[in-house]
C-alpha cells in the first residue's frame, strides 16, 4: 500500500510576460495555503480546505503522471522567457520528490504540464489567479453539456463542487463537449443530467460560461483512455450548481413542454447548440427557478422574468 501524502507544493515563477506568480502548499489533512505574488487576481496569503476525496484525486494525478520516474529537473532554456513550475510531494514514510520544470524545455513530458494544471484544478486555485474570463458578448451561442451518472464518470466530488460555488462564487473545470470544436470563451453553457434511472432527476441543474477554446486530451472514460482514445473538452465556470438528487431543478418533463419542447434535451453527448429562441426561454425559466430559491446568478445578464402568473405551458 502506498504511503499517504504529507504535503504537496506547487510554485509558479516569473517569465518575460504577465505570467501568474504564486505558490501553493497542500497538507495531508486538506489545508491549502496560497500566496499570490504577481499577475494574479488575489495577492497575499489565502487559506482554505479541500476534502479527502480531492486529496485522493491529487494522489491519483501524481500516479498517472509517473511522477516518481520523472527527472529531477527539466531546465534546458532552449526557448527563453518562459516561466518555471516547481512541484514537490512528501509522504508520511519520509520519502519525497520534487521536479523543477522550465516551460521552455522541449524535453519535458506533456504529462508533467498536465499534472501541474490538474493540481490547480483540483485545489481550486483559479478563483485566486485568473480574472473573470466570461466577457460580455451580445448574442453569444448557448450550448448544452451533459452529465450521466450511469456512465463511467460518477462526479464523486459533486458536493465539494457545490460548496465551491457557495463559498467562492463559481466552480471551474473542463467538461466533455462531444465533437463540438466551436465553443469559445464567453459562450453560455447549461448542464443537463441524463440517465434512464434518473427519473425526474433528469434535467438542467447547472449553468455558467465557457472560459476558453476547446482542446483535446485523454478520454474521461478510463476504459477508453486505455485504448488510447482522446476526447474534446471545454474549460468552463459554473456559477450555479444544484444538487439534482435533493433539490428542484428544471426537470426533463418541463423542458419537453411548450416553448422549450424543441430543445436538444435528449442529447446523448454534450456540446449541442440550443436554438436561440429556445435558449432565451430557457434563460427565463432558469431565472424563475433561481428566484424561487432566493438565488442570484453571478455574472448573468439581466434576463426578464416572465409574468408570475404564467404557467409555463
Amino acid at each position: 500500500m502506498a504511503s499517504r501524502i504529507k504535503k504537496i507544493t506547487l510554485e509558479r515563477t516569473r517569465c518575460s510576460g504577465p505570467c501568474p506568480v504564486y505558490k501553493l502548499t497542500v497538507s495531508g489533512t486538506g489545508e491549502v495555503e496560497y500566496f499570490g505574488e504577481a499577475h494574479v487576481t488575489r495577492v497575499g496569503t489565502h487559506r482554505w480546505k479541500i476534502s479527502g476525496r480531492r486529496l485522493q484525486r491529487l494522489a491519483a494525478a501524481f500516479e498517472r503522471a509517473s511522477y516518481s520516474r520523472l527527472e529531477d529537473a527539466y531546465t534546458d532554456r532552449e526557448f527563453p522567457g518562459a516561466p518555471s513550475c516547481v512541484t514537490s510531494v512528501e509522504y508520511e514514510d519520509g520519502s519525497s520528490r520534487s521536479v523543477d520544470h522550465y516551460h521552455g524545455d522541449p524535453a519535458a513530458p506533456v504529462t508533467l504540464t498536465e499534472l501541474e494544471d490538474e493540481i490547480d484544478r483540483i485545489v481550486g486555485v483559479e478563483r485566486y489567479t485568473e480574472p473573470d474570463l466570461t466577457p460580455e458578448r451580445d448574442h453569444a451561442p448557448t450550448y448544452l453539456l451533459t452529465f450521466n451518472p450511469e456512465k463511467a464518470y460518477k462526479w464523486e466530488d459533486l458536493r465539494d463542487c457545490i460548496d465551491d460555488v457557495r463559498d467562492h462564487g463559481f466552480y471551474a473545470t473542463s467538461w466533455s463537449c462531444g465533437r463540438n470544436r466551436k465553443i469559445t470563451a464567453g459562450d453560455r453553457v447549461f448542464m443537463m443530467r441524463q440517465g434512464h434511472r434518473s427519473g425526474e432527476r433528469r434535467g438542467i441543474f447547472a449553468s455558467g460560461w465557457a472560459t476558453s477554446d476547446v482542446y483535446q486530451q485523454e478520454h474521461w472514460d478510463e476504459a477508453e483512455a486505455r485504448k488510447g482514445k482522446l476526447a474534446l473538452y471545454v474549460p468552463i465556470r459554473l456559477y450555479v450548481l444544484l444538487d439534482s438528487d435533493s433539490e428542484e431543478i428544471l426537470s426533463r418533463s418541463m423542458l419537453k413542454e411548450g416553448s422549450l419542447s424543441g430543445g436538444p434535451w435528449d442529447a446523448r453527448t454534450g456540446g449541442v447548440e440550443i436554438p436561440g429562441e429556445i435558449a432565451a426561454e430557457l434563460e427565463r425559466e432558469w431565472a424563475r427557478l433561481l428566484a424561487s430559491k432566493d438565488m442570484v446568478q453571478s455574472h448573468a445578464r439581466d434576463v426578464p422574468l416572465a409574468h408570475p402568473d404564467r404557467s409555463g405551458d
